[in-house]
């Protein structure tokens, strides 16, 4: 557990260090900013790097990973220090000059506790439900199994030329031509508890 969630950090961490200093002089609001565009960064640019890894020859294990998405994040935290990036402060949303703030105020809190309860539940969920929907089985994990058992990005091709090839090098399933970054985030979460697990490879949609 402690391996999945350090998963989870770092790829947020990352987003963090690359989305952090865009955000210049923006005041209010500012937080949510930083959190919401980093863990999309983050959710994306971990499978980015993982695809220059594979390029380059480099087994998709862990240790490796983490190596470059550390030195990645270190890297665009320098270069922020080095950015004067000018944002326009939003408006503010805070209510405190109308007569029933206090109701405003009530009600907002309301809504963040229900968020926060439906994410919760959705974590639960990932966690415990098997990979059952129809596009998980067909399209998405069998990549992730195929990658994770190699630890490299083999090629999946057509039935046919997968039958001309006969098996030999290539994977076939009923989309390979599939957008690669889920199964990459599968993978990731899959090498950080070294082993296959069908639902907690999941929990990156929970960050998402």
């Amino acid at each position: 557990m402690l391996m999945i969630v350090l998963a989870l950090l770092l790829t947020l961490a990352w987003g963090l260090a690359w989305i952090t200093p865009l955000t210049g002089e923006v005041r209010h609001g500012r937080l949510a900013i930083v959190l919401g565009y980093g863990s999309f960064a983050g959710l994306i640019g971990v499978p980015v790097l993982m695809r220059l890894l594979n390029l380059g020859g480099v087994p998709l294990r862990f240790d490796w990973i983490v190596v470059t998405v550390v030195a990645t994040a270190g890297l665009g935290v320098v270069l922020g220090r080095h950015l004067s990036v000018t944002g326009h402060a939003l408006p503010s949303l805070t209510l405190r000059s109308t007569r029933d703030s206090r109701l405003h105020q009530l009600v907002l809190l309301i809504l963040l506790m229900l968020i926060l309860a439906r994410v919760s539940l959705l974590c639960m969920e990932v966690a415990w439900r098997p990979l059952f929907p129809f596009d998980a089985t067909m399209h998405w994990a069998t990549k992730s199994r195929v990658w994770f058992d190699h630890l490299a990005i083999t090629p999946f091709v057509e039935n046919a030329t997968w039958l001309e090839a006969a098996g030999s090098g290539v994977y076939t399933d009923h989309h390979p031509d599939y957008p690669i970054t889920t199964p990459l985030l599968q993978v990731w979460m899959n090498t950080g508890q070294g082993n296959w697990d069908e639902s907690a490879m999941n929990l990156p949609w929970v960050l998402c």
